[in-house]
């Protein structure tokens, strides 16, 4: 028998429209089956799909013939009935199936099943028959459930492709088709809303054609905004269309009246969830126990009511309803009057839920519970509306303090502190317990976003309150870190010894670490990496991500700075690691940062990119990116900065300077402003320079901070040489280097002697100048720094000593490679004396000498003059010696004694 001799299914009276993978996927499985069920839900195209696949373009070549079936057909006999007659065969007087069977023996013929669900039995006892009985016979099948006959291969519809990019894909297309729009006609934003009713519509192939009908009588935004009801938007299709075609709502009553009374409450009950939900979380909004509850949700999916999700991190099954489904079961609950009962079962669940959540996010599980709330975040906000919408004060403040580690691993800090504050605006007074916690989640989240006043106000409060709560101390701590180290120590102390009676391990471990980086806001390193290093054991005891990634942070920027690149390496790996487990914005963008200057000091500019690049994609995934977006422009900053002289540097660096300055957030703001006086130097911005130094200079008054010191030295030496003031700059480089290499700013401290050999040969000593540099490229080499010294004006110092020195410079140079950098500051430090001075006397002294006498006449100690003068205590040893060497004196008290004397007598 001929492909064709059939009567054929009444001719499509619209285009068939994408879905080129599911037509492949299926004819695949014809191919190899002779029993292929599509299934889905109402409205996902399986009719479509089956006539395009008989006898539209991609039609298989078999004689085939078209049956749909309907709630009619009630029996064997009537199915068998309904195909003979779509091959047109006679009717005969016995039995249908034995006459239909009797026809076909032998004969090659697809025969496609429409519309099965009403039908299920019937059929599935015909086709057991015929495939029996004509094994040249094959069968496609579209349902809402499957046949459950042996034989039977399913294929579950997928809805249709959702743009990704800039491509249109399939839902888009077919919604403009429908309304007889072509593509070009629409802006970006007529284009993003057609993308967003698509996706509301889950991309069901009817519910979009429906939909785009709509643009007979309204425009674009009402469509989208008629979404809200979308039963009443979603009514009006062709007269031609089966009934439960014309309207969405008819097309799931259509499945819904097939459900028994139980299948039909646990539907509307599940709609509660606006996510994915698991077996456990259905039995607790169903009341039904776990086997129950598998049986009726198993069910639920066969009729294609409610849809398989991905499995569960655990391997366990989760399932989701589409969104017109969700929309149709919350009006039916809502109709049997359960829909408070059933959210407040719903938002039961979800308290308990956090509450295991909670520990979890402060171990080793942390990963594996930040994936899996961030898929439920739809669902944890629907419980968290509820309880607002009920003024269940207790149970949201339960839920969203719980969670505090969740919005901060998430990158939703705004949404939590929204919902924290709201919390503790209305819970009752005398709840302490529940205040003090919330006071914590708001400093804590607060903090992390930047908003440094808001965290100490809320941390202040809970004080107020007579909380003694470890967390609320250590984030008063933590607060006080970016403003005042040295006051915010006391506090984490405190906070370490709270949380050790109150048995919060990871309170404590959280605590300590901020005392550590208290360090770190002051730029001393070496005692930060003591005191992680401390800490290491406990951090590793407990897992979390977050505390592993930041004691690998302050051991990678140790290594940084120190200039051991190796170093640096290893712990950069680890931290790339443990950063990309928590997923949480600002500890991926400042990872990003240490990794990016690690790679720029080893002379590697596309891997710095690299770590930009993997920062911005690992702190990009929500959108609420706090203060993690601000680091991450700053390491674009320093990237271009490094690369060469551009002024779209200078212009970032001074915006992000503002903002932190705007922020109070003291340590960010110096660490950019370091950058901002490179950028502005190489732009030739002497006044910016100048003003970056004065802050970084009341920087570290204030925080005592040496490196700043150093730095404020290190811009003002700059800008002294470059504007011809040799004899100054020197000074000022030499005091800069002397102090980062006491601090351990090893590279730091080449940089600034490289310029300070400079500012020697201007002043007339190329034999200092060229053993200087040589010090500096021997250990540039030594250490692997090929990413410092590149730029043009650098390279031209060399030239220009080489110049001066002459033949001998080459000598020299060797000469100097054997010195160490400390060595080289020695040198030049010797160096920085005139040649006319007088050995001995007060005419001897230098100015800083000087300022060392002075200070000693007021009875400061040898610290106190080291953190006025902004130099070492060793530094200071050195300099009384060679007061008393060149004053003939013994102690300070006649040193004291004899500058009195001198003042009086003069």
């Amino acid at each position: 028998m001929e492909a064709g001799n059939w009567p054929a299914p009444p001719a499509a009276l619209t285009s068939f429209v994408g879905r080129v993978a599911e037509l492949d996927a299926v004819g695949a499985l014809m191919d190899e089956h002779r029993i292929v069920s599509v299934l889905g839900p109402g409205g996902s195209g399986k009719t479509r799909l089956a006539w395009e696949l008989v006898g539209g373009t991609h039609q298989r070549g078999h004689p085939w013939c078209f049956t749909a079936l309907n709630d009619e057909v009630a029996t064997a006999a009537q199915v068998a009935e309904r195909v003979a007659a779509s091959l047109a065969l006679p009717a005969g007087a016995g039995d249908a199936l034995d006459a239909l069977c009797a026809t076909l023996r032998g004969e090659s013929v697809l025969i496609v099943l429409d519309g099965c669900e009403r039908t299920v039995e019937p059929v599935a006892a015909v086709l057991t028959r015929l495939v029996t009985a004509c094994p040249s016979v094959s069968v496609l099948v579209t349902s809402r459930e499957p046949l459950s006959v042996a034989g039977e291969v399913l294929y579950r519809l997928p809805p249709m492709a959702l743009p990704v990019g800039d491509d249109l894909a399939d839902a888009v297309t077919l919604f403009l088709v429908r309304a007889g729009r072509a593509p070009e006609s629409l802006d970006a934003d007529e284009r993003q809303m057609v993308t967003e009713i698509c996706r509301e519509l889950d991309g069901a192939p009817l519910a979009i054609e429906l939909a785009a009908a709509r643009l007979d009588h309204v425009e674009l935004v009402d469509v989208a905004r008629g979404l809200s009801d979308r039963f009443a938007l979603l009514s009006r299709g062709p007269r031609s269309a089966p009934a439960r075609h014309r309207t969405i709502e008819a097309c799931i009553d259509w499945s819904h009246d097939l459900l028994d009374e139980h299948d039909r409450s646990v539907f509307r009950r599940l709609s509660v969830f606006a996510g994915p939900f698991g077996l456990a979380a259905a039995t607790a909004v169903t009341s039904l126990d776990r086997a129950a509850a598998m049986a009726a949700v198993s069910r639920l999916v066969d009729r294609s009511l409610v849809e398989r999700a991905p499995a569960a991190r655990d391997g366990t099954a989760r399932y989701h309803l589409l969104a017109t489904l969700r929309a149709y079961g919350r009006r039916r609950l809502d109709a049997a009057g359960e829909s408070v009962a059933i959210s407040g079962a719903h938002l039961s669940w979800w308290v308990g839920l956090a509450r295991q959540a909670r520990d979890g996010l402060e171990g080793a599980q942390s990963n594996a519970w930040l994936t899996r709330l961030r898929a439920e975040v739809d669902d944890l906000r629907a419980a968290l509306r509820h309880a607002a919408d009920v003024g269940d004060w207790a149970a949201l403040a339960d839920l969203v303090t719980a969670l505090t580690l969740f919005w901060h691993g998430a990158g939703l800090h705004r949404d939590g502190l929204r919902l924290a504050e709201r919390a503790v605006a209305a819970i009752d007074p005398s709840d302490e317990d529940r205040r003090d916690r919330l006071s914590w989640a708001i400093g804590h989240l607060a903090l992390y976003l930047g908003d440094l006043d808001r965290a100490a106000l809320a941390t202040d409060r809970g004080q107020q309150d007579g909380a003694i709560d470890a967390r609320v101390l250590t984030v008063a701590g933590g607060t006080a870190n970016w403003t005042d180290p040295a006051r915010a120590r006391p506090l984490l102390r405190r906070a370490m010894a709270a949380a050790r009676a109150a048995g919060d391990a990871w309170c404590e471990v959280d605590a300590a670490q901020k005392h550590a980086y208290s360090r770190v806001m002051q730029d001393r390193w070496a005692q930060a990496r003591t005191e992680v290093d401390a800490l290491a054991e406990r951090v590793e005891a407990l897992g979390n991500p977050v505390l592993l990634a930041w004691q690998e942070y302050v051991r990678t920027r140790h290594a940084v700075y120190g200039g051991d690149l190796d170093q640096a390496s290893r712990h950069g790996a680890a931290l790339i690691t443990h950063a990309e487990a928590t997923g949480e914005p600002i500890t991926i963008a400042t990872a990003a940062g240490a990794l990016t200057e690690a790679a720029l000091l080893r002379g590697d500019p596309d891997a710095a990119r690299a770590h930009l690049g993997w920062g911005r994609a690992g702190a990009g995934r929500w959108v609420d990116k706090t203060m993690a977006g601000s680091f991450l422009d700053l390491t674009d900053a320093v990237i271009t900065l490094a690369v060469g002289p551009d002024p779209a540097a200078l212009d970032a660096l001074a915006t992000i300077v503002a903002g932190y300055q705007a922020a109070g957030a003291t340590y960010p703001e110096a660490f950019a402003l370091a950058y901002l006086a490179d950028a502005a130097h190489s732009a030739g911005a002497h006044a910016t320079v100048r003003a970056a130094a004065a802050r970084l200079a009341e920087i570290a008054v204030h925080t005592d901070n040496r490196r700043c010191a150093a730095l404020r030295d290190r811009w003002t030496g700059m800008t002294d040489l470059a504007t011809g003031r040799p004899d100054l700059a020197l000074g000022a480089l030499v005091r800069a280097a002397e102090l980062l290499l006491a601090e351990g700013f090893a590279a730091d401290a080449a940089r600034t002697l490289h310029a300070a050999a400079a500012a020697c040969a201007a002043l007339g000593r190329p034999a200092i100048s060229a053993r200087v540099l040589g010090a500096v490229d021997a250990a540039r080499d030594r250490h692997g720094w090929r990413g410092i010294l590149t730029r043009p004006t650098d390279l031209g110092v060399r030239a220009e000593v080489a110049a001066v020195a002459g033949d001998r410079f080459d000598a020299l140079h060797r000469e100097g490679a054997t010195l160490s950098l400390s060595a080289a500051v020695q040198l030049l430090m010797r160096a920085r004396s005139p040649r006319k001075r007088p050995r001995t006397g007060w005419a001897s002294l230098t100015a800083t000498e000087s300022h060392v006498v002075d200070l000693v006449v007021t009875g400061a100690s040898n610290p106190e003059i080291g953190a006025h003068l902004f130099m070492s205590r060793a530094t200071v040893k050195t300099h009384l010696a060679s007061i008393y060497r060149k004053l003939e004196l013994t102690s300070r008290t006649q040193l004291a004694a004899a500058a009195v004397s001198r003042t009086t007598d003069s």
